[in-house]
């Protein structure tokens, strides 16, 4: 997304995490945008992460959904590991 000053954006800290971060962009140099005016190093953002305010429900689903795949995923490599441990005690 090519970034502007002044655009509505909201990005998150972590892709699994369903909450988002909002913020004007207020300087844009190369690949990376600053928000809000402070221009400090830790208020600079890659562009690439940032969001369009105006999908910023959508965005939050897609992430909900995906933290909800991910604790799925984590769940079933449980199994697998009791299975592996199954093994390894002689009961399967």
């Amino acid at each position: 997304m090519q970034v502007k000053i002044g655009d509505a954006i909201v990005w998150a800290e972590q892709m699994d995490v369903p909450t988002l971060n909002r913020g004007t962009v207020t300087q844009v140099r190369g690949d990376a945008c600053w928000v809000d005016g402070k221009h400090r190093p830790e208020d600079c953002l890659y562009s690439a992460f940032v969001w369009p305010a105006r999908v910023e429900a959508e965005l939050v689903a897609v992430l909900a959904e995906r933290w909800k795949l991910k604790r799925a995923y984590i769940a079933s490599m449980g199994l697998v590991y009791q299975l592996r441990n199954r093994i390894e005690r002689g009961e399967a």
